[in-house]
């Protein structure tokens, strides 16, 4: 099964994309991983469309305790790992078409800016940060493929976490793809409000974000605004998510209620407890999730999101395995 995200937002400071990996076998693996940042590639692909590109996108890999491990700043050019991505046991080295071409993957123009590596990481919690130069902003996408090896190890979570703005300006698209013949259960989740547990400043999170999930015509097949209430019927499903984001390990949610009142920004109430999130089957092949900020002035339009897909079958693989 080969697991895909493409992650497309608009850089100001930075896009986080996390990986979380695990293994289904009781001893020690490696992971192969081919972790892109395409702007002029994307671009010459149709990818952006009018929209201003990020001329030089560049990679740093970090692990769990926030240690740069892996660098590039052009496909073309060196990946480095550095003195403490050695001592975790990681390898890395560049990125050739024959790589792109066995996950399949848009070839890259030879000589551009975009940045890619293949990498070789034990099991853990990684983050690929994706800057742009000084002064340098625009739109790039962010892709992670999982190479296909002898099935010991497995991502079984997947995130990206950037800044959203108006549509006109730009907006955090995540794509995945399910690879093999048979359908996938998974959590997938749009934080907004949330992020604020984790530091952030409520008026740096957008308050109400909307997470639409479209199918490969680009028909919306599912979308949400507030986590425990079904977008179609209005019925509480807090009973039905909430155990399934307990059992793959995140972060709980705060019970979110329709429409503003439930706090304060610059003396304005706005609803500070949206956060979407549902469990969706997906079938082979590639899916898209859109999120935009909801609701209107006062809450908050541009702002920081974390868009997250978890492989909600992986216990159920875990417990037939182990």
């Amino acid at each position: 099964m080969n697991r895909t995200l493409r992650s497309l937002g608009r850089t100001l400071a930075f896009i986080l994309a996390g990986i979380l990996f695990t293994r289904v076998a009781a001893f020690a693996a490696t992971e192969t991983l081919i972790i892109r940042a395409a702007g002029p590639g994307f671009a010459n692909v149709g990818g952006i469309g009018g929209l201003r590109i990020l001329q030089n996108p560049q990679i740093a890999l970090y692990d769990s305790n926030r240690n740069v491990i892996v660098t590039n700043s052009s496909w073309n050019g060196p990946v480095m790992v550095t003195p403490t991505g050695v001592s975790d046991g990681v390898t890395a080295r560049q990125a050739t078409k024959t790589d792109f071409s066995a996950v399949g993957a848009f070839a890259l123009t030879p000589g551009s800016l975009d940045s890619a590596m293949v990498v070789q990481v034990p099991p853990g919690v990684y983050t690929a940060v994706v800057t742009g130069q000084p002064g340098d902003e625009g739109n790039c996408i962010v892709e992670v493929y999982e190479v296909p090896t002898d099935g010991i190890c497995r991502i079984v979570n997947l995130s990206t976490r950037a800044k959203v703005f108006l549509p006109a300006k730009g907006y955090l698209i995540a794509g995945l793809v399910i690879g093999g013949n048979t359908p996938k259960k998974a959590l997938i989740r749009g934080i907004g409000t949330a992020l604020t547990d984790f530091g952030f400043d409520l008026t740096q999170v957008i308050t109400i974000p909307n997470l639409s999930l479209y199918d490969s015509s680009g028909k919306i097949i599912w979308a949400n605004e507030i986590w425990n209430i079904d977008a179609a019927t209005g019925q509480d499903v807090s009973g039905t998510v909430a155990p399934v984001m307990a059992e793959v390990g995140a972060f709980p949610l705060p019970l979110g209620v329709p429409g503003p009142g439930t706090g304060s920004i610059n003396g304005q109430t706005v609803n500070i407890s949206a956060n979407a999130a549902g469990v969706v089957d997906l079938s082979p092949g590639p899916h898209t999730f859109s999120l935009l900020a909801g609701g209107l002035p006062p809450d908050i339009l541009e702002g920081t999101a974390l868009v997250e897909a978890y492989d909600a079958d992986w216990w159920t693989d875990r417990k037939s395995v182990v």
